[in-house]
Parts: structure tokens; sequence; C-alpha cells
């Protein structure tokens, strides 16, 4: 019995040593491509006319987040009945005083972009913040999945809150998936779907749809 034991100890190391190899390689996979995303974001942002969220430096009890949705080559979602090749949208405290801006690049011949300032009491925005921190924008759930969808467009969300900078993103987010991130990501983004009445912001809110 111990000559068959010890026989199939370096078969169960080498399969362990297997398995670590692989745990480590999808690790670095994961991590590559979510800093390639956070790079999609910066350059978007930059082309959106805003400075990169990751360098901005706050004061205290200021903060900005940033909802981002891309359309892909085959699906590109939609907003009054217009093509929308990507969009962003910003909330920002400043002096204890809330705004927000939302910025769509439209699918046309000639491409146009259209900002618009959704004129909102301050209550109210002070009450859609307190509904993102129902649901944790402070503590964003960070992808892990590692996997790129080529027929799904593109939720990102970045945060600056407390000067400490967060991002997380998914390409299938729904409120009824299993995954945290995907969950949290698509509540997020629902809820200001809802409150700017923007469809492009919205996200599955059940597993078919």
């Amino acid at each position: 019995m111990l000559k068959f034991l010890i026989t199939l100890f370096p078969i169960f190391f080498l399969l362990s040593c297997q398995s670590n190899i692989s745990q480590i390689k999808k690790s670095i996979e994961v991590e590559k491509l979510n800093q390639d995303r956070k790079r999609q974001i910066k350059t978007a942002s930059i082309d959106f006319g805003l400075y990169p969220l990751e360098n901005i430096s706050l004061p205290e009890n200021d903060l900005e987040i940033r909802y981002y949705r891309f359309g892909s080559g085959y699906i590109m979602p939609a907003y009054n009945d217009l093509i929308v090749r990507k969009s962003v949208l910003i909330l920002r405290r400043i002096d204890s005083n809330w705004s927000v801006e939302i910025i769509r690049d439209i699918d046309e011949k000639k491409v146009r972009r259209i900002s618009e300032r959704p004129n909102f009491q301050q209550s109210d925005l002070e009450n859609l913040y307190q509904k993102l921190n129902d649901e944790n924008i402070a503590n964003l759930t960070h992808n892990q999945d590692g996997e790129i969808y080529p027929d799904a467009t593109l939720y990102a969300i970045e945060t600056n809150i407390n000067n400490d900078y967060d991002f997380t993103y998914s390409q299938v987010p729904n409120e009824a998936a299993e995954e945290e991130d995907s969950k949290q990501i698509a509540k997020l983004f629902n809820i200001v779907a809802k409150e700017f009445e923007a469809s492009d912001f919205q996200a599955l809110a059940r597993l078919l749809e």
C-alpha cells in the first residue's frame, strides 16, 4: 500500500503544479485585459475632451463618477432613434454642488457629437448618489472573467471618490447574473438609465430579454 501511495504522489504533485500554472496564466491574462480596457477608457476620456479621471486629485468631499458605453462593430445602442457609437455620463460633486453631463458620439454618415447637461434639482442628484451608494458605487467589484465577446458592447465605470480612483467593466452586465461584477455593473447602469431616461445606458435586468 505504501509503495502504491509513493507511486501516486508524483502524479498528484504534477497535477497540482499544472493546476497552479493554469491559474497563474489565467490571472495574468485577466490582468492584461483589465489594463487594456483601462487604457481604452483613458483614450476615450481624452477623445471626449475629459481629463483622465485616474490622474485627477480631488479636494475632500468632491467626487466624480463616469459611465462609459461603447458599441461594437455589430451592435450599437440607441437613444431617441439615434445610433450611438459611444457615450459617457459624468456625475460630479464639486463644493457640495452636483452636476451631470452626457456626451454621445452619434453614428451617422458624418459622425456628430451631442453634449447635454440635464437640469436636475440638487436634492434629486443627492438622492441618485444615495441609490448608487446602496449598490456600493464606492466599492466596485472587479472583472474576473477575462472573456472577450466580439458581438457585445462594453460597459465601464470609473470613480474618483474620496480621492480614491477605481475602475471596472463588463461586456454583458445583467442584474440576474451570478457573477457579482456583472450584477453590480448592471444595477449601477440601470439606475442612471432610468434617472436620466438614457436608453443607451440600459443593461439587462433579467436572464432573457
